[in-house]
């Protein structure tokens, strides 16, 4: 059932041209940032599952379901503790898709702000980092925040708190913080909602990226469950 919404939605959406929110900045706190804002044990493991749909190359409007491919996955984040890197503490998770290994993601914890730090691995294992950081979360997590992205950016391009609200995923009912991105590099907009849980992170994610005047592909991201750090395995900082 799930499939056959998403689907219809992207076709129904294909050809729609995204329009830009009103821009209303709030300035967050000077204060540090809370680190129970996302604060999890080494060892702890959050499993989503993920939903994609993509115009085939050579699509056409109007978009039939079969000019669509659909994918489907397993995410995998496990945190691995904190690493030291440039003289900066970071957070570091392992990912894998499908069993796949992925890139590690790295997350930072700013004055006002939590953020996904990019990074390429060197050869002799040194993580060489990129700049500049996404804000994931301002410390004030108030409904109305807006903070701009990527640097430089004008107008309503950045990241938006929109709602405060109770969201149910297969792992659970969580209450969460709705926030929206809007943004636009090299001609392909990209509009993303997704719903974090001070303490827990993001349990559902929609993304969806228009080019050329029409949607191209949609997904749909969901915490499937949370599994705490085994006590019988011990484990070690990387």
């Amino acid at each position: 059932m799930m499939k056959h919404i998403l689907l219809n939605t992207l076709i129904i959406l294909t050809g729609c041209q995204p329009q830009p929110a009103k821009e209303e900045i709030v300035t967050p706190s000077e204060q540090p940032l809370d680190p129970t804002l996302f604060a999890p044990k080494i060892g702890h493991t959050w499993i989503y599952q993920q939903t994609s749909f993509q115009t085939k190359p050579g699509a056409s409007l109007p978009v039939t379901q079969d000019q669509i491919q659909v994918y489907k996955t397993q995410r995998t984040q496990r945190y691995l503790g904190p690493i030291d890197v440039e003289n900066e503490t970071l957070h570091r998770f392992s990912i894998t898709h499908d069993d796949t290994p992925r890139p590690d993601l790295l997350l930072g914890y700013g004055q006002n702000k939590l953020v996904v730090v990019a990074a390429e691995a060197q050869p002799d294992g040194f993580l060489l980092l990129d700049r500049p950081r996404i804000p994931l979360a301002q410390k004030e997590m108030q409904v109305g925040t807006f903070w701009r992205w990527p640097p430089g950016a004008k107008g309503s391009f950045g990241f938006r708190i929109v709602s405060r609200e109770e969201v149910r995923v297969p792992a659970g009912v969580f209450d969460a913080f709705k926030i929206t991105y809007q943004g636009d590099a090299e001609g392909v907009i990209t509009l993303k909602d997704y719903w974090f849980t001070p303490g827990t992170g993001i349990i559902r994610e929609e993304s969806h990226s228009y080019q050329g005047g029409f949607l191209r592909s949609q997904s749909i991201i969901e915490l499937e469950k949370i599994v705490p750090p085994d006590p019988t395995k011990p484990v070690s900082n990387p």
